[in-house]
């Protein structure tokens, strides 16, 4: 049988020996799809050169293009016929397959990523603020970070972010349903009413010196109490898990774009097992992907390196919060890095009061035009 990966070592990382104690007599080839993520080959032109795959993972940046290849199967009624149990998957990651597939599920997901809001408890108790709760907007989360800027504690911030500034302002204005670009992406959109909000929340939190933005985040500033919130991905999670803190912890969702909202674009499956509808084999191959899906290679892979497992009875109330969103499609961050970093340029001459907004964004909006024209 052929199994298409990333790597074979990078499978072989992943599941070592489980294979061979799982399956004796069973003798399969890794199939490499390292061309279509260097963007070398198509996903079908990759999948029309190896017609003799029966399972393969496909990556979440390339689902699409796989399922309109044509070339993986429909699951849904082979998980009729065999009763096999969605239910048993944490709902967001099976409705985010099926959204990949218009509907229609072609794979079943075994990992997703989330973020949530980690909150030091005590240092809101400390400082007489009341602590975020779920489905809070960014306005709000950035007004609340706000409150712990002190200039006699120069290290103690309200928020942690993993990202640079420009990050944050791409991520509130997506969950307020806007774009930097156009859909015709000749356009920069970046100075326009509907941005200005975000910008102007953006910076005056800047400005209050309550933001922290580290591009290799810990834990260890928010163990030792320096931080009242961290913008947590399973990477802090896993820390905090690991190394307890001595205070009250807790985690509440990600936040949102209009207080209320119940849906995030920051829940995000890693890829999902799929059957080639070319197989030769595919009996065994629907029996391989039930169990590269099942518990028991949840426990052998069980590392937060993978993101979390989708599995139901792999979650706790520990990680609820990462989960209690429902998933809308994740966006991707497509500006290029010279885009990236004139907005960077521009948040931080705002924030250091070096030029007006308004001004500032005019610039932008020229610049950013010149720039999209070379690069196309």
């Amino acid at each position: 049988m052929q199994i298409g990966y990333y790597s074979e070592q990078m499978f072989n990382n992943r599941y070592t020996d489980l294979l061979e104690r799982e399956f004796p007599n069973l003798r399969y080839q890794i199939v490499s799809y390292g061309e279509v993520i260097k963007g070398r080959m198509t996903a079908e032109d990759w999948l029309a050169q190896n017609k003799d795959l029966d399972v393969i993972y496909v990556p979440r940046y390339q689902a699409e293009a796989f399922i309109n290849s044509g070339r993986i199967k429909e699951l849904d009624d082979l998980i009729k016929r065999d009763h096999f149990d969605l239910s048993a998957y944490v709902p967001q990651a099976i409705e985010l397959a099926r959204n990949y597939g218009d509907g229609k599920l072609y794979g079943i997901p075994v990992n997703y990523y989330a973020k949530a809001l980690l909150v030091n408890r005590d240092l809101f108790k400390q400082f007489g603020v009341t602590p975020p709760a779920d489905q809070q907007s960014w306005e709000e989360i950035l007004t609340i970070a706000s409150r712990f800027s002190s200039p006699d504690q120069p290290n103690l911030k309200g928020l942690q972010l993993a990202y640079q500034p420009s990050a944050l302002i791409q991520e509130i204005g997506w969950g307020k349903g806007l774009a930097m670009v156009d859909d015709t992406g000749k356009k920069a959109t970046f100075n326009s009413e509907s941005w200005l909000p975000v910008w102007e929340n953006v910076i005056a939190a800047m400005q209050s010196g309550s933001l922290t933005f580290e591009n290799s985040p810990t834990i260890e500033a928010f163990l030792k109490g320096e931080r009242a919130m961290v913008y947590a991905s399973i990477d802090e999670f896993s820390a905090i898990r690991s190394n307890p803190a001595s205070f009250e912890w807790s985690f509440v969702t990600a936040p949102v774009g209009t207080a209320g909202d119940n849906v995030t674009r920051q829940f995000a499956i890693d890829g999902f097992y799929a059957l080639a509808g070319s197989s030769q084999h595919a009996d065994m191959a629907w029996e391989l992907l039930q169990f590269l899906s099942s518990e028991k290679a949840a426990r052998w892979g069980d590392s937060f390196v993978y993101g979390f497992s989708t599995l139901q009875g792999r979650n706790d109330e520990q990680n609820a919060a990462f989960r209690k969103l429902d998933a809308g499609r994740p966006y991707e961050f497509n500006l290029s890095p010279k885009l990236i970093s004139m907005l960077d340029a521009t948040l931080q001459e705002v924030a250091g009061k070096k030029k007006e907004l308004k001004v500032a964004l005019t610039e932008l909006q020229a610049n950013a035009e010149t720039v999209i024209a070379q690069e196309e």
